[in-house]
């Protein structure tokens, strides 16, 4: 292991961290040299949950000190371990409860295809290599990379130690939360606080650190989302809330760059089909709309909920309709009119008067200005633009469709 590589402290190395939003958060990052030519990179946080995430665990009338943690042991109902005193007398000690969860991802050449492996981890592995537990999942990864996503969290396991209890119920959604009124369901609540508020919900904040420590380049990055939207956790619907609790993770299209990002769900997000090349200077409107929403391609495999994606209003076309340069850029390449077509396509069918009068206008302005035998676009891609015109426009329009 590298001499600068950083890895779970436990927390001991209270020094390193930081407080973020109520949250001790530390980054990991390293890479380990397995022989002279093959090294496993990796890079994600861990982190120490807020004792308020798990209040609901006493009573009002159970927490007797400013210690909510000293309270938590010391409830009836807290798990107890055996141990020996100094005299080897057998005595039931309070389990350790500590809040503490961490999300890694790692990476190492593969021998054959690629994968992503889903393993969770109570700082050890636990079960690997089978099907059909939640602890453990394998999927094809596009590639020549072995991508491993470490998920742990102090969390109790059963008698065998190789399971977390009731995590496939947390996947599916099947613990409430309410006040424990048992050993088991203080134990069931505790896992289902700290794996979903704690260790999901740090899920897409540890991909971005191991993107950005290890400079993963964007077509990786697609196929390490589209194997991830392939697990179990990202198919649970329960799981949704946690793992998109404040971000998102999309590909954003912007003229300075177009990358990568977390962005916060608070930000308003615009889909568009295609992003030709070229389209900023064409249709300068669409730099407003980069700076005001978060743009993405719609088929691309972003980790947020389609959902929160917002339609495109008949006022943002007309925008970028009227505000481009001149008509001669419009019609110099298909994709552009390409690109209005697949805007006009997520419209009502019915368009507003002020939009067919700006289709018609640039239609007009086309065949006015521009030798048709000079067009580069195909007469296809312009025949799906004058469809959406042919019945507002009438017979002047239809005389000029008789050039093709």
């Amino acid at each position: 292991m590298k001499e600068d590589a950083k890895r779970c402290s436990y927390p001991k190395a209270k020094e390193e961290w930081q407080e973020n939003h109520n949250t001790r958060e530390r980054l990991l990052v390293g890479q380990i040299s397995l022989t002279s030519n093959s090294d496993v990179i990796y890079g994600g946080l861990e982190s120490i949950i807020e004792a308020e995430k798990f209040y609901s665990l006493l009573s009002q009338s159970d927490r007797k000190t400013e210690n909510f943690w000293d309270d938590l042991v010391k409830s009836d109902y807290w798990s107890k371990i055996p141990v020996e005193d100094k005299e080897g007398k057998q005595l039931n000690v309070p389990d350790k409860a500590i809040p503490h969860c961490a999300v890694i991802f790692s990476r190492k050449k593969a021998q054959t295809t690629g994968s992503l492996t889903v393993q969770w981890a109570v700082f050890l592995p636990l079960r690997d290599g089978e099907e059909d537990i939640a602890e453990f999942e394998s999927v094809s990864c596009e590639g020549n990379w072995d991508y491993t996503l470490l998920l742990h969290g102090y969390l109790f396991l059963d008698s065998g130690r190789r399971n977390i209890k009731k995590l496939q119920d947390i996947y599916e959604g099947k613990i409430s939360q309410k006040l424990p009124g048992n050993g088991d369901e203080m134990i069931e609540q505790w896992n289902n606080i700290l794996a979903t508020s704690g260790t999901l919900s740090h899920l897409l904040l540890a991909l971005k650190e191991f993107c950005r420590q290890h400079q993963i380049i964007q077509e990786q990055i697609e196929s390490i989302c589209i194997s991830i939207l392939r697990t179990k956790i990202f198919k649970s619907n329960n799981c949704h809330k946690y793992l998109y609790g404040d971000y998102y993770w999309v590909y954003r299209l912007h003229p300075k760059e177009c990358s990568w990002q977390l962005i916060e769900k608070t930000q308003n997000f615009l889909a568009l089909a295609t992003i030709p090349e070229g389209i900023w200077t064409v249709f300068p409107q669409m730099h407003e709309y980069a700076d005001s929403y978060c743009l993405i391609l719609g088929d691309s495999p972003n980790l947020l909920l389609q959902d929160d994606l917002l339609k495109w209003e008949e006022e943002q076309i007309i925008a970028i309709i009227t505000t481009s340069n001149n008509v001669e850029n419009i019609f110099s390449q298909s994709r552009y009119i390409e690109f209005l077509v697949n805007l006009l396509k997520q419209l009502p069918n019915s368009l507003s008067k002020e939009l067919q009068k700006s289709l018609k206008n640039i239609l007009n302005q086309a065949f006015i200005r521009l030798d048709t035998h000079k067009l580069e676009f195909s007469k296809e891609i312009l025949c799906q633009l004058i469809g959406f015109l042919m019945n507002i426009v009438g017979l002047k329009l239809i005389a000029m469709t008789q050039i093709f």
